[in-house]
């Protein structure tokens, strides 16, 4: 699911952004059966906390992956694998 929020928008709108992704994941986990919320813009991983403190405050207990540290993650796991 996406919401219509311009990228360049993202930064100056935290708290609308913040407000549209948790509205997105709960109809995401309600009628789809998500069990997991991966944010798909790296300027969207700083909102990753609140998003996930705010779907925990009503009830959503999932988690929500902010895809710079996914790809950190991901890239570290690469390397040692060699």
């Amino acid at each position: 699911m996406q919401i219509d929020i311009s990228v360049l928008d993202i930064k100056s709108s935290s708290e609308r952004v913040t407000e549209a992704l948790v509205e997105r994941s709960m109809l995401a986990i309600q009628d789809d059966n998500a069990h997991v919320v991966v944010l798909s813009c790296a300027r969207m991983g700083r909102l990753a906390r609140a998003v996930r403190s705010s779907l925990l405050a009503r009830g959503y207990d999932i988690p929500v992956i902010d895809p710079g540290i996914a790809a950190l993650k991901l890239a570290e796991a690469l390397v040692d694998l060699g």
